[in-house]
Formats: structure tokens, sequence, C-alpha cells
């Protein structure tokens, strides 16, 4: 809650404020309590605090996002930092320790897609350069018989059995990919579209 009130009042630094922006995109308590807040602040006449409906919590959060940008903009931290975010620290590179331990540029994007979870963590390794790890769930567990094939118009299709936690697809350039889940045993392949730039990690 300080960190909600602080992000409110505008006395967060710009990491602080990245990190509280990844986190509202998240979590959806504590978007329902931005949403409340902002909605209490801006209604002058408003005399007490009510919860709002879901879907008028849903709306004003994307009317946010819009203001703000997107909420997988490129952010700083640390591993440690990472194995301290259940979403992310299956994510989160083997700790390097000591002081000199570098931080790392990241986005994080979910998404559902058919009876699967994809969730996309791409790490910034140079100018233009980055890895993708995807983490594909069925039923909050590992999915199983999956197959990842990841397209980018005017290269090879690079593909990876999902044997371990993740898939890891290394050395991209910036550009628009088409992630293709192909769950063999059943026949089934979903398609799942994003675009990695300067900017951050889009949904398309």
């Amino acid at each position: 809650m300080e960190s909600l009130a602080r992000y409110i009042g505008g006395t967060l630094s710009d990491d602080q404020k990245e990190r509280a922006e990844v986190h509202f995109a998240l979590c959806d308590e504590c978007r329902q309590d931005f949403v409340s807040a902002s909605r209490l602040i801006n209604d002058e006449e408003s005399a007490e605090w009510q919860p709002i409906p879901e879907a008028e919590a849903r709306s004003l959060w994307k009317q946010f996002k819009e203001k703000i940008g997107k909420a997988c903009q490129w952010t700083r931290a640390y591993a440690s930092e990472l194995i301290q975010q259940s979403q992310l620290a299956w994510a989160a590179p083997a700790l390097v320790r000591g002081p000199e331990s570098p931080a790392l540029d990241y986005a994080y994007l979910g998404k559902n897609i058919g009876e699967l979870r994809a969730e996309l963590f791409v790490e910034k390794k140079g100018e233009d350069k980055v890895s993708v790890k995807v983490r594909v769930l069925h039923d909050n567990h590992r999915a199983e018989h999956l197959r990842l094939s990841l397209k980018r118009k005017g290269q090879r299709d690079i593909s990876r059995h999902l044997k371990k936690d993740y898939a890891l697809f290394e050395n991209l350039g910036f550009g628009v990919y088409r992630l293709a889940l192909i769950q063999y045993r059943l026949n089934k392949t979903w398609d799942y579209v994003f675009e990695v730039s300067e900017a951050g990690l889009d949904e398309l």
C-alpha cells in the first residue's frame, strides 16, 4: 500500500515506477486498489470509498495503460530481485554472488492461449539483441508433449521441445515474431504474435 500511495503521489523514482507498473499489470488485487484509489481521488464529491465492479476496474486499467504506455517496457532489476517475485522467479538467471552482480534489462508478458498459459521473459543482451525464455502452463503445471516454434519473416524457424521449466531462444534481433505452440499428441496448435523493440515487448 505504501508503494501504491507513493506511485499515485508521484514520489517514486523512475526505476521504482517501472517496477510498480509491471506489478500492477500482473496483480489483480493491486490493480483493483489502484483504480479504486484513482477514482476516489478524482471524485471530489465522493463521501466514502466503495469497491467498483470488475468491468469498470478493467476499463480504468486499460485507460491507465494507454496513458502511461505499455506495461511491458524494459525494466531493470537484479537476479536476486527476480527470485523474490513469485511470478518471475522461474526466469531469473543463475545468481552471480557478490557486489559486482550486474543488473539486467527485461520485459515480461503473460497470455492465455487456448487451453494454455504462455509466459514470455525477454532479456536484453545488447543494443538490438535479446534472449527469450518461454514458459507454458496447463492447469498451473508445465504443459506436456509441447513443441515451440518461433517464426520471423525472412528467417529460418527455430523449434524447441519443452522439456524443462522453459524453452530458451537466444541471439534474437528486434522484430515481429510468431510463436507456435504445438501439442503434437493432441494435434493442436496455437499461435501468438509479439514484437520486441527498443521500447520493450508488445503483444500484436
